[in-house]
């Protein structure tokens, strides 16, 4: 009798073994599905952003141009400030991605994503600055070199609704970028762990 239970409970063991193998291996998988959800985010949004700033690359300098009639060296100047945004988002989101999602892999994806949080943050100290100086540019310009006068309400009020709606967009997008690298170094840390 005590053989026959001892080898009912090994058996009950080993069942009890493959259960929890196989309940780790489903944690693990989605956990990694989880993190690859997460990075699969960000791509959209990086893509989202380069379509913008593409866009905004070919048709903003043609608009300052010739239907405002702005000199071509602010356009210009307008499509470089465009170009170093594109440049600069897309160098720092280079490695989020789902390519290689091992554990050194993920190591890195986090590395790089703690590093985009930060740059993302630094962007602010030279994007905003920028954009004043833009604004400045673009009132002065429009008030001595065309036949719009700053002083119509038309244009006062849509430069101050585009700054406005703009800065919320903006916000918008940089709150959800950093919320969804926080999220993906958090179920990093996840898979890391187990």
């Amino acid at each position: 009798m005590n053989d026959n239970e001892l080898n009912e409970m090994r058996q009950q063991m080993a069942l009890l073994k493959e259960k929890l193998d196989r309940q780790e291996i489903v944690n693990d998988q989605l956990v990694r599905k989880a993190v690859q959800g997460k990075i699969n985010v960000i791509t959209r949004m990086r893509r989202v952003k380069r379509f913008w700033l593409i866009a905004c690359i070919i048709f903003v300098p043609l608009m300052l141009i010739q239907a405002i009639g702005l000199p071509v060296w602010f356009a210009v100047a307008t499509d470089l400030f465009f170009a170093l945004s594109l440049f600069y988002h897309e160098y720092y989101m280079d490695g989020i991605d789902d390519h290689n999602l091992s554990s050194q892999g993920m190591l890195q994806v986090s590395q790089r994503a703690a590093r985009l949080k930060r740059q993302t943050r630094r962007w602010l100290w030279v994007g905003i600055p920028l954009l004043v100086v833009w604004m400045l540019a673009f009132c002065y310009l429009i008030n001595n070199y065309t036949w719009f006068n700053i002083q119509d309400n038309e244009i006062a009020l849509g430069l101050v609704t585009g700054l406005i709606v703009g800065s919320f967009l903006g916000f918008l997008m940089y709150k959800k970028q950093q919320r969804m690298v926080d999220d993906l170094q958090e179920a990093i840390d996840d898979v890391q762990k187990q």
